[in-house]
C-alpha cells in the first residue's frame, strides 16, 4: 500500500517512455557566493566537473542540462568567480544552461543608484530612513549605522556628533551589504576574494567591484541579461522558482490579467523581467520628478529610478512574488501545496515544483503527495555552529524523466541518496516527503531525507521538525518508520490507487469498453461455432 500510492507520481495513459527524451537536469541553488561549497555539489551532479585552473565548468554527458536556482552571491568569497564560471558555460552551451535569478542577485541593481556622489552629502544623510522593507523595529538607517561605527572609536559620539569622517563609499556600501541586503560581512569577504584573483582589494577598489559589476560589461549585470523568474522544463514536468508560488498564482506586475495558463504566465514574467532591466539600464541613476510605479506605500525618492518595480519585487513582502515567497507553512514547517493551485499545475502537466531561497536543514526538504511534490533545495544553514553556516553539508539534485535523484551529505558528513519517483529499476522511495502519521508524538515530524545505502546496512532515515531556522532532526530505522506508517494505513483497497485526469478516464472508459465488446463478439462467435458444430453433427447423425 505505501509504494503504490507514493513511491510514484500519476500514472499517465497513454504512455511510452520511446516519446520522452532522455534529458539529465543538474540542479543547485543558493550557492551564496560559497566557492567550496559549490565545488562539492559538483562533485554530487554526476554529469559536471569543475576545472580550478581554469575556473571553468564543464558537462560530463552531452544530454546533461544545469539550472541555478539563484542567489548567486553574498556570503563567501567566490561570488566573482562562480558568476564567472556560470556565465562562461552558458555562452558555450545557451540551451543547456537555466539562470533563475533571486533576491541576493538583483537587489545589486541599487548599487548603481545609492552609490552616486549626490547620495553622500550630509544633507542627504540626514534625509535617508532605512529600508522600508525590514519591520521597524529592525530597520536602521545609514546615519544610525555611521553612528555605530563612530561608537565603536568614540564611546561618548552622539546623533549630533560631525560623521563625515565615516559618510564614506565604503562605509556606504557595507550599510548596505549589513542592514539591507543580508550579507553583513560580505565587504570583507570581497576583500578577501580580490585578494585571491591578485587583483586591488583596498577599500576603495572594493567598492570600485561592486559598482562595475553592475555597470555595462559587468558580469553581473550580463548575469541579470541571461536570467529568468521562472523555468518550466516539459520533459520531466518540473517546474522552477527560486522563492515559490504565491497564493496570486499567474500575477505579473503591471499587468491587470491574471494568467492561468502556466506557459503563458512564464512567459509573461519573464518578459517583465527584460523590461524592467531595460529600465534599469536606461535609467540607472536618481532622477528628480520621474514618477515611480511602486506600490502607493513604498512612494518617495526611492521609486524615481529605473526598475524601480523589480527592485521592489525582490524585496520581502512588498507584493506577489515568486523571489521571496517560501513553501512552507508559517512556522517555517513543511506542508503540502495550495489544493486549488496543485489541481491548476497538474491538469497542466506539472507534477514537481523545485525551488530554494529559503534555508531548510542540512538537505533538501521534500513535501510529497500522490500526484505532486515539492523540493526546497536552499541548505545555506546546514550547520549554523560552522563557520560558513554550511560545514561538511552538500546536496545534488538530479533530475530525468523517470526519476528524481538526491544525494550528498549532511552536516555530521553521512552521506544521503533517495530516489522520488520511479526510475528504471523500481519505485522510488515511499517514505521520503511525506509528515509522519498523526499523534500527539509525531507531530510536526516529516522525513526528510535517507542515507545512502552501504553494504550489510539497513535503512535508515532521517525525521526533521522545523520552526523558523530552528531544526530539529532524529533518526530512524526504516524498519521502524514502515510500522509507522503500516499502522496508519486504510485497507490496500483505500490506498491503491492510481491518480489520473479526466482525459486519462475517458481513455480507460473506451479501453474498456473497447475490451467489452471484443469479448462479446469472440463469445458470439464461440457460440455460432458451437451451433454450426451441433447441427453438422444432428445432420451427420440422422
Amino acid at each position: 500500500g505505501i509504494n503504490a500510492e507514493y513511491g510514484a507520481p500519476a500514472i499517465r495513459f497513454p504512455f511510452s517512455m520511446d516519446n520522452v527524451p532522455e534529458t539529465f537536469i543538474c540542479y543547485c541553488t543558493d550557492v551564496e557566493g560559497n566557492l567550496d561549497y559549490f565545488k562539492k555539489w559538483v562533485e554530487y551532479s554526476r554529469y559536471m566537473v569543475y576545472k580550478e585552473a581554469e575556473n571553468k565548468l564543464e558537462f560530463t554527458d552531452p544530454r546533461a542540462k544545469f539550472i541555478f536556482g539563484g542567489d548567486v552571491c553574498d556570503k563567501g568569497p567566490g561570488s566573482i568567480r562562480i558568476v564567472q564560471m556560470i556565465l562562461e558555460l552558458k555562452a558555450r552551451d545557451p540551451s543547456r544552461v537555466v539562470i533563475i535569478l533571486g533576491n541576493r542577485d538583483l537587489n545589486k541593481m541599487r548599487f548603481t543608484s545609492e552609490l552616486q556622489d549626490d547620495q553622500m552629502t550630509k544633507e542627504m544623510l540626514e534625509k535617508l530612513e532605512g529600508p522600508y522593507f525590514v519591520k521597524p523595529q529592525q530597520r536602521v538607517s545609514p546615519k544610525e549605522f555611521l553612528l555605530k561605527l563612530a561608537k565603536a572609536e568614540n564611546e561618548n559620539a552622539t546623533e549630533e556628533s560631525d560623521l563625515s569622517k565615516y559618510n564614506n563609499k565604503p562605509n556606504r556600501v557595507r550599510y548596505m551589504l549589513e542592514c539591507t541586503m543580508g550579507s553583513a560581512g560580505d565587504f570583507d569577504r570581497r576583500k578577501e576574494e580580490l585578494k585571491q584573483l591578485k587583483l586591488p582589494n583596498d577599500d576603495d577598489a572594493i567598492v570600485k567591484s561592486y559598482y562595475e559589476w553592475v555597470m555595462p560589461n559587468g558580469d553581473l549585470r550580463k548575469y541579470f541579461r541571461q536570467g529568468v523568474l521562472a523555468h518550466f522544463e516539459p520533459s520531466i514536468g518540473t517546474l522552477f522558482l527560486h522563492g515559490g508560488l504565491p497564493n496570486t498564482f499567474g500575477y505579473v506586475p503591471k499587468s491587470p490579467t491574471v494568467f492561468k495558463d502556466v506557459r503563458v504566465w512564464i512567459s509573461e514574467l519573464n518578459a517583465w523581467l527584460q523590461a524592467e532591466l531595460q529600465d534599469w539600464e536606461d535609467h540607472p541613476f536618481w532622477q528628480k520628478g520621474r514618477a515611480g510605479e511602486a506600490d502607493a506605500k513604498h512612494s518617495g525618492d526611492w521609486s524615481a529610478r529605473g526598475g524601480n518595480r523589480l527592485i521592489a519585487y525582490v524585496a520581502p513582502e512588498c507584493e506577489p512574488t515568486v523571489i521571496c515567497k517560501d513553501m512552507f507553512d508559517n512556522l517555517g514547517n513543511n506542508k503540502f501545496l495550495d489544493p486549488d493551485i496543485r489541481t491548476q499545475l497538474t491538469q497542466q502537466g506539472i507534477q514537481r515544483l523545485v525551488v530554494g531561497h529559503k534555508p531548510h536543514g542540512h538537505c533538501p526538504s521534500v513535501m510529497k503527495e500522490p500526484t505532486f511534490e515539492i523540493i526546497a533545495a536552499d541548505t545555506s544553514y546546514s550547520d549554523m555552529k560552522s563557520p560558513d553556516m554550511r560545514g561538511k553539508a552538500a546536496s545534488a539534485v538530479i533530475l530525468d524523466p523517470y526519476k528524481v535523484e538526491v544525494r550528498g551529505c549532511v552536516a555530521d558528513g553521512q552521506e544521503i541518496q533517495y530516489y522520488l519517483t520511479p526510475g528504471k529499476h523500481g519505485f522510488g522511495d515511499p517514505f521520503v516527503g511525506r509528515p509522519l502519521p498523526f499523534s500527539e508524538e509525531n507531530k510536526g515530524w516529516w522525513v526528510k531525507a535517507k542515507y545512502e545505502l552501504k553494504d550489510g546496512e539497513a535503512d535508515r532515515y532521517i525525521l526533521q521538525k522545523a520552526e523558523g531556522f530552528k531544526v530539529d532532526y532524529k533518526d530512524i530505522p526504516g524498519k521502524e518508520l514502515k510500522a509507522k506508517f503500516k499502522a496508519s494505513e486504510p485497507p490496500l483497497s483505500l490506498v491503491f490507487r492510481i491518480s489520473i485526469s479526466v482525459e486519462e478516464y475517458l481513455f480507460l472508459f473506451f479501453l474498456i469498453l473497447y475490451i467489452l465488446i471484443f469479448l462479446i463478439i469472440l463469445i458470439v462467435l464461440i457460440l455460432v461455432l458451437l451451433l454450426v458444430s451441433l447441427l453438422i453433427s444432428f445432420i451427420t447423425v440422422f
